[in-house]
């Protein structure tokens, strides 16, 4: 994404239209919305993850949960703790 500016607002139309989802190991599981990142209207729910082509839905990003693979209840996913910081360039 693009740093935000001098306000803290970033600017919608620099962003792709889908961000990478990382995961603990820092690596790349799979690819959000940029709608639900930006859009601050959108309900706080599990935000869908897609694979590499952009359309195969392959789990949520749930809060608290992190990453949870379709098929899987997020109720008994461990919670995890949550770090907030920019990522790494």
């Amino acid at each position: 994404m693009p740093p935000a500016g001098p306000d803290g607002s970033v600017d919608e139309r620099q962003v792709p239209d889908f961000i990478a989802f990382v995961g603990q190991a820092d690596h790349v599981i799979g690819w959000v919305p940029k709608a639900y990142l930006i859009d601050d209207t959108l309900p706080d729910e599990a935000i869908p993850v897609y694979a590499d082509d952009l359309r195969t839905l392959i789990g949520h990003a749930v809060a608290g949960k992190g990453f949870v693979p379709l098929g899987v209840d997020a109720s008994l996913v461990p919670d995890l703790p949550v770090h907030v910081a920019p990522s790494a360039p």
